[in-house]
């Protein structure tokens, strides 16, 4: 068993010395150092209260680190698994719905506003081939709002969306940023309809909900910027290991039922009161065919509302397309 433990053992130091070079060699003879430290004088005070000694304490010792590196090394292997299963395996997959309602057709695109690079263009794709009758489209961006109510919008949030947010997080994940430029053409303001709400509105709403909360006042919100320069101090492998495992938990994010999100308390307003507005728009729209391109948990409430509206409204055909 012990051999067993050492091969792990080795396995675990040759993928880091991999992962990060010599400076992980260093890591770990500071670390091995440490622990060295700590069970000399565990051992000392062992000794003077019992007044006994051991030669095969050294022994002892030894197979700890071993162990040691034994556990991280299955924890490894589990982590690959994992990661690979998420990523080879079961992707997860974002979905384009037709609705029919008599003489009408609703198109919706679950969107992920960082994504490969395949995903969009599989949106481009959905739009093309379902839009030759000339869909109008439907498009989430949240409009401004003051000063002040920014800030409390990030506080709400937990994180500073600034304009370059999404880009900085592509570009950590080495993945794109959803530009509608680039999806729909440039006759895209010509053909399409911003139907959302302003962070004026998502703060007032909240507050009319939640007046209590300290969050108004007293929150850090992070700022994604601030982590392109850590990330830019990772080796090639640290990158590459790091974004397949973020990949990974974003897959299985997207994979399980995401419904329980609409419970906490940001998301309530962030989702569902946006997800009537659009619904009472598409409702009294006068367009035949209507686009819709929204963040992929907004589909389900759309649908929902709409059917409470109409209950004409009917799901005819689902396809997907894997984001990450």
């Amino acid at each position: 068993m012990f051999i067993i433990f050492s091969i792990l053992a080795l396995g675990d130091v040759i993928f880091h010395f991999w992962l990060s070079g010599i400076s992980w060699i260093l890591s770990i003879l500071v670390q091995l150092t440490l622990f060295g430290w700590i069970y000399l004088l565990v051992l000392l005070t062992y000794v003077v209260y019992t007044k006994k000694w051991n030669q095969a304490y050294g022994g002892i010792f030894i197979r700890f680190c071993t162990y040691l590196l034994w556990i991280e090394g299955v924890f490894l292997i589990a982590f690959g698994f994992f990661s690979y299963y998420w990523n080879e395996i079961s992707p997860a997959n974002l979905s384009f719905i037709t609705l029919k309602n008599k003489d009408r057709t609703l198109y919706i695109q679950e969107m992920s506003h960082i994504a490969k690079s395949d995903f969009y263009a599989c949106v481009r794709n959905n739009y093309k081939n379902h839009t030759l009758s000339g869909s109008f489209i439907y498009y989430e961006w949240v409009r401004p709002g003051t000063p002040e109510n920014l800030k409390y919008f990030h506080n709400l949030l937990g994180i500073n969306l600034r304009t370059d947010t999404y880009g900085d997080i592509a570009w950590i994940l080495q993945l794109e940023s959803q530009n509608y430029i680039t999806l729909f053409g440039n006759d895209f303001e010509r053909i399409s309809k911003n139907v959302d709400i302003s962070i004026d509105d998502i703060v007032r709403m909240s507050k009319e909900k939640y007046s209590s909360w300290s969050i108004w006042e007293n929150n850090n919100p992070i700022d994604i910027h601030e982590y392109v320069e850590l990330f830019n101090n990772f080796t090639e492998n640290e990158k590459r290991i790091f974004r397949y495992w973020i990949h990974a938990l974003l897959n299985t994010l997207w994979s399980v039922n995401m419904d329980a999100i609409e419970n906490i308390p940001v998301f309530s307003i962030i989702l569902n009161e946006r997800n009537k507005i659009i619904a009472t728009e598409i409702q009294n729209d006068v367009h035949k065919n209507i686009y819709a391109t929204y963040w992929a948990l907004h589909s389900n409430g759309i649908i929902h509302e709409l059917i409470s509206k109409d209950q004409n409204w009917e799901i005819k055909e689902i396809s997907s397309c894997s984001p990450y």
